[in-house]
């Protein structure tokens, strides 16, 4: 397999997952924010047997943090500015221009057809509170103006449509990563119809990969950005574990197997680069490392998974 071709059209908005940031920017939380089935971890060696992890399980050794999927999405805007044009008048008339870099981010908004509480106290940097056996959450809260960054992974179903492409009318999945974002619960109250959940949405400026490799000029052609266009031939995934210094295999979700081991796209290890079978070796049920990392160490990795 390779990758896809890069053209291609677009429909739907499939999913929208959300990761917490440790202090280095790499996308780790201190525990699982929903459930998942690792596969067992059997002398450093997969076993198709799956591991239940429930949501709350202290994230170490081999449990997996997938951050958490807003269900029910609906609606991602994205809304980038138009540039600023400067004329230059003479003459009775414009006689040249030039055309600057906008000065507003991008910006969006995201509607959801799903109430989740999770997602909500971790946007809004809170707690859900239990009082006997009912779940209480703020909004509009004084945690308003410290809300902690987040990133995200959102993709939407795609057809290949090069022109003339063998491969034409392929499904694939086009996607938009962002390292830092910055969401902001509205709420919207009730009404007759189908209640939505309204988030801004805004993109942050960052310099690398959700995973930790810098962008530079020389590779990527830029060393800043907001947002991550991205297309790939099964649906992308980024998970990350936090070394032990004595595990050296880290399974993915039974439920996210990689479509291929070819489709493990990228390994890092405290956002550094890691080599294909010098450092790790890549399987559909995860990724086993020559050496284990240390205690502390966060692996992260991008893969496709069916």
């Amino acid at each position: 397999m390779s990758a896809p071709k890069s053209t291609r059209s677009t429909a739907g908005f499939r999913s929208l997952q959300l990761f917490e940031l440790n202090a280095a920017g790499l996308p780790v939380g201190v525990k699982t924010l929903e459930a998942c089935s690792p596969f067992t971890v059997t002398s450093d060696a997969f076993t198709a047997v799956l591991n239940p992890t429930a949501a709350g399980v202290t994230i170490a050794g081999t449990v997996p943090y997938y951050g958490v999927e807003h269900s029910g999405v609906k609606l991602l805007t994205i809304t980038a500015p138009a540039p600023r044009v400067i004329p230059h008048i003479g003459n009775d008339g414009v006689f040249a221009l030039q055309v600057l870099p906008p000065n507003e981010p991008a910006s969006g908004e995201l509607h959801v057809d799903k109430t989740s509480d999770i997602v909500g106290a971790l946007v809004q940097n809170i707690n859900i509170v239990t009082v006997g056996e009912a779940n209480l959450m703020g909004e509009a809260t004084s945690q308003q103006g410290f809300e902690a960054q987040l990133a995200a992974l959102a993709y939407s179903f795609a057809e290949d449509t090069t022109v003339d492409s063998p491969t034409y009318g392929q499904a694939q999945w086009d996607s938009r990563i962002m390292s830092r974002v910055n969401v902001f619960q509205r709420e919207t109250g009730y009404g007759a119809e189908a209640n939505e959940r309204l988030f801004s949405f805004t993109p942050g400026f960052f310099t690398a990969y959700p995973w930790g490799i810098q962008f530079t000029k020389a590779v990527e052609g830029y060393t800043r950005a907001q947002m991550i266009v991205g297309s790939t031939l099964y649906k992308p995934a980024i998970v990350s574990w936090i070394g032990n210094g004595s595990v050296k295999a880290f399974p993915f979700d039974g439920n996210k197997p990689a479509a291929l081991t070819t489709k493990v796209n990228i390994v890092t290890k405290n956002g550094v680069l890691c080599t294909p079978t010098t450092d790790y070796v890549a399987y559909t049920s995860g990724v086993i490392f020559t050496t284990a990392p240390a205690a502390s160490a966060v692996v992260t990795c991008f893969y496709e998974y069916l």
